[in-house]
């Protein structure tokens, strides 16, 4: 359980940085 929680959570944080400004708004407003 933990160890899929960190993974997720990695993985946002990966894909906010990759996806920069573009996703930004998108990715925070699935995440809210």
């Amino acid at each position: 359980m933990m160890a899929l929680s960190t993974i997720a959570v990695a993985a946002m944080f990966l894909s906010l940085c990759a996806f920069g400004n573009t996703g930004t708004a998108t990715e925070t407003g699935v995440i809210s």
